[in-house]
């Protein structure tokens, strides 16, 4: 103590000499770095400037840039200050005012300048140049302002040390925040070069401590006392806590991104749900690492038999891209399924999520009960979850897109199957394929190997296109990213094997205005069929850009004429050389029609060339103008039809399509599309099939059950109201109409309506609609007017129900035949004798088809029972022709 007070004596007020100790100089950049470090892995997972995840990722970042980085690296690099001959009383110490203003001094500072850089789309450079420039002032600021706070010593300083300090640290902060942004923008910020932004951040920090301290003078004013010292080494002890703080961040933040990317490694075995959402600039949404947002619907999908394989031909598919069109039909019944979920056996340990662990298999390798079900409640909660990931509601998560993906690594065996469901109508079509060739159409592709030790994505898709919806998705934590940017981590992440998978989300990023669609007027297109050896069924030639449409040409922007349409009607079924011929010989005529045969001539020519395909010249021509459905403008207007004239084809099994606009896909699928546009009538129909199918196993409440058996004898029970129970026989009570054409009493009808109350409520309900095929004026406005006269009587009959109807939906369709024959727009012309729904007598084979003729007054009236999930659609048309 002694020597020190002659030191002080002798150094008051003059400027004492000093070193740098390099041990802790080293020590002092390593805090900066790890302070850089855990600064930019923090600002790397920002994705807005709002929602409190992006404002605690915010603060985080200043708190560690301007906390560790710069006041901790200040105070552990001012240790290596040492004073004459390192007496203890003679260092310097601080007061501890001015030593927490320039904690927190930085961080405001820094906060600012990280919501300034951090703005949306690309990259900005006078946001980069602004905020380089704050955070250089924030590093010079709490240098000087630390320096400020030394209590035992005055400072004086070299102006050109001041000027090269503050250079420094504009400078290295600019350059090391436009490298980061630069690369964070361009998704190829990976860890080793925010590591090298790091170094360059923390370069600035160092490099202007340094410089500055080079240029300081220290007079001395004062000894320090032992509280001092305390206060000194108290310092510290923050500093050490600050850095291992930040050295938790980074290894945090290290240790969650490579349990992530091991996490989507492994969901790539199994069946996963993820949203795919696109922006009116169509950047997709993905997290800041570069992932989709997804959830898991179940580890596997378990097949009943080896070609029961889950893809977009497989009926579950089919229900869930229903779903995803009629959420509100389902929402109301997520917290259901999750209590059912719950109760269904899970494998190892249960998780907070009712649906992780469920098995669809007992421990007898037996599939569980409903398990059909139960897979669909997995992929309505999976989607709930998904939306509340997003902050979303479930209406607004997406429709799911009408392909699979396929992820994961995949073993192939080539497995043909013979169990068809449709084997006669295959052996009728082509009898003379043989089983030693299915090995030959495997190799042409035309069998699907059987593939185990894989997964599948399924994804929904949505467009959002006002700046609302996009600022909540940021501030939920996601970010948008231009596809090519992230598509090698979308597809590395998720292990997706199926090829193109760049182009198919690139057309999937369409607006809907942008995407192909069918237009009131009129159009001709190909129906095109292929049957499928392994799986069953058909393929249909489809738009490769949009899989409900026909590859079709747009001739006419009206409906076509009564006259033109009796013109289709008696070209006949013919070949499309001879339809050409045929139109050639009508053009060179003086008839009415030349000019519309001309137009016809012109437009199957230009389809012939479109389709590029020589099996089209065996196409024969439909005498049948269907009606195929046109999506609404808008939200509030009602979906139309457009006239469809057809070309059918039966492909061979072993042709390959050579159409570069079309493409194959299952004919069911496509059937099923033409029923789930917006605002399409079959909406209601789905919602009440799914309270009827689910309801029941869900154990939900069925008002009047009770006093329906009793009213009722023979009233279906409870569990005759389960699925399997939908193929029995109709009640000959739903054959007694209401009010058919012809009766004048209606009295008769009142009886039947209240006979029939109950029946209809629990049973089933009857539905008029209009019949597949139009009629000809007369027949349908009786149509209508029976339509209209059911309809009230339903209505009576379902209100006094007041509850969800566990029951099955039965169509009938009414056609009124007039006795003289007539040429139609469905091309019936004066047949007499056919059937005017065409294949609907051909269809009983259902389970629940079938045609009631009813006499009346000189005509006949036809009625077509159906249920709703066996949609009546221009499909089946086009199909009962190919069957003709």
């Amino acid at each position: 103590m002694g020597n020190s007070e002659e030191q002080y004596e002798v150094y008051l007020g003059q400027v004492v000499p000093f070193s740098f100790s390099a041990g802790i100089i080293v020590m002092s950049y390593l805090v900066s770095l790890v302070g850089a470090g855990s600064t930019l892995e923090l600002i790397n997972r920002r994705t807005s400037n709002k929602g409190k995840y992006n404002h605690m990722l915010l603060v985080g970042a200043a708190m560690s840039m301007g906390g560790v980085s710069i006041w901790s690296m200040h105070f552990i690099g001012n240790r290596a200050i040492t004073v004459l001959d390192g007496a203890p009383e003679l260092q310097i110490v601080y007061s501890a005012g001015l030593t927490a203003a320039s904690f927190f001094v930085p961080i405001v500072v820094l906060i600012v300048a990280f919501v300034a850089v951090d703005g949306p789309g690309e990259v900005n450079w006078w946001r980069i140049v602004l905020s380089g420039f704050l955070a250089g002032c924030a590093i010079c600021g709490m240098h000087y302002l630390g320096n400020a706070s030394i209590s035992n010593y005055n400072c004086s300083y070299v102006t050109g040390n001041v000027i090269g300090a503050a250079a420094i640290a504009v400078v290295a902060s600019t350059a090391a925040l436009a490298l980061f942004f630069v690369f964070r923008a361009s998704w190829t910020s990976s860890w080793w070069k925010r590591l090298g932004c790091a170094n360059i951040l923390a370069g600035a920090v160092s490099g202007m401590h340094w410089c500055a301290a080079k240029g300081t003078s220290y007079r001395l004013s004062s000894l320090q006392h032992a509280q001092s010292e305390m206060g000194r080494n108290a310092t510290i002890a923050v500093v050490i806590c600050l850095a291992a703080g930040a050295s938790i961040i980074m290894a945090g933040s290290a240790i969650y991104s490579a349990r992530t990317r091991q996490w989507y490694a492994s969901k790539s075995q199994q069946i996963i749900l993820a949203a795919a959402v696109f922006d009116d600039k169509r950047r997709i949404l993905v997290s800041p690492d570069g992932f989709l947002p997804s959830e898991k619907i179940t580890d596997t999908f378990p097949q009943k038999a080896d070609d029961d394989v889950f893809d977009t031909a497989h009926p579950l598919f089919h229900w869930m891209l229903r779903a995803s069109r009629n959420w509100s039909s389902v929402s109301n019944l997520i917290n259901a399924m999750n209590d059912h979920l719950a109760s269904v056996s899970h494998s190892g340990r249960r998780s907070r999520s009712t649906r992780l662990g469920v098995e669809l298999v007992d421990s007898n390798g037996e599939l569980i009960d409903n398990y059909a079900t139960v897979f669909r409640e997995l992929f309505c909660v999976a989607a709930a979850s998904l939306a509340a990931r997003m902050k979303e509601n479930l209406s607004d998560v997406g429709v799911l897109w009408d392909e699979l993906f396929t992820t994961g690594a995949a073993m192939r065996v080539a497995r043909p199957t013979h169990n068809t469901s449709d084997r006669s109508f295959f052996r009728s079509l082509f009898p003379t394929v043989k089983a030693h060739e299915l090995s030959d159409l495997t190799e042409k592709g035309q069998v699907r190997t059987q593939e185990y030790g894989r997964g599948s994505l399924m994804l929904l898709v949505r467009h959002v296109d006002n700046q609302r919806c996009i600022d909540k998705l940021e501030a939920a934590g996601y970010r948008f990213a231009e596809l090519p940017q992230v598509m090698g981590i979308i597809t590395s992440s998720m292990r997706i094997r199926t090829p193109n998978v760049t182009n198919k989300l690139l057309a999937m990023s369409l607006p809907a205005e942008m995407m192909p669609k069918l237009t009131p007027g009129a159009h001709v297109g190909l129906f095109g069929i292929r049957a499928r050896v392994n799986g069953g069924g058909f393929d249909v030639l489809v738009n490769n850009k949009a899989h409900n449409l026909l590859p079709s040409i747009k001739f006419n922007d009206n409906r076509l004429a009564q006259s033109q349409i009796d013109f289709v009607g008696q070209l006949g079924s013919t070949s499309v050389p001879g339809l050409l011929r045929r139109l050639g010989e009508t053009v060179n005529s003086s008839s009415n029609e030349a000019d519309f045969a001309c137009e016809l001539r012109d437009v199957v020519q230009q389809l012939w060339d479109l389709v590029a395909d020589p099996e089209f010249e065996e196409a024969v021509f439909v005498p049948k103008v269907m009606q195929a459905p046109c999506p609404p403008v808008g939200d509030d207007t009602q979906p139309t039809t457009c006239d469809l004239l057809v070309f059918r084809r039966i492909f061979p099994i072993h042709s390959h399509n050579s159409c570069p606009t079309a493409e194959f896909v299952p004919l069911q699928l496509f059937k099923m599309q033409q029923t789930v546009y917006k605002n399409s009538p079959h909406h209601a129909a789905f919602s009440r099939l799914v309270h009827r199918e689910i309801a029941p196993i869900l154990s939900l409440p069925r008002p009047s059950e009770s006093s329906s058996h009793e009213t009722i004898k023979g009233s279906t029970s409870a569990k005759e109201t389960s699925p399997s129970s939908f193929k029995r026989k109709l009640p000959s009570s739903l054959l007694r109409l209401p009010n058919l054409p012809g009766r004048k009493s209606k009295k008769n009808a009142a009886n039947c309506v209240g006979s029939n109350r109950m029946s209809l409520a629990s049973e089933s309900q009857t539905h008029l609609k209009p019949p597949p095929s139009d009629c000809s004026s007369s027949s349908l406005n009786s149509s209508r007017t029976n339509q209209n006269q059911a309809t009230q009587s339903t209505h009576r009959a379902q209100t006094s129900t007041l509850g969800i109807m566990v029951s099955q939906e039965v169509t009938v369709h009414v056609h009124h035949e007039s006795a003289a024959p007539k040429v139609d727009r469905d091309g019936n012309g004066g047949q007499e004798g056919r059937n005017p729904v065409g294949i609907a007598s051909s269809n009983t084979s259902t389970g629940l088809g079938g045609v009631a003729a009813v006499g009346m007054r000189g005509a006949s009236t036809k009625v077509e029972i159906g249920t709703d999930d066996k949609t009546w659609t221009f499909v089946d048309e086009l199909l009962a022709f190919c069957r003709d």
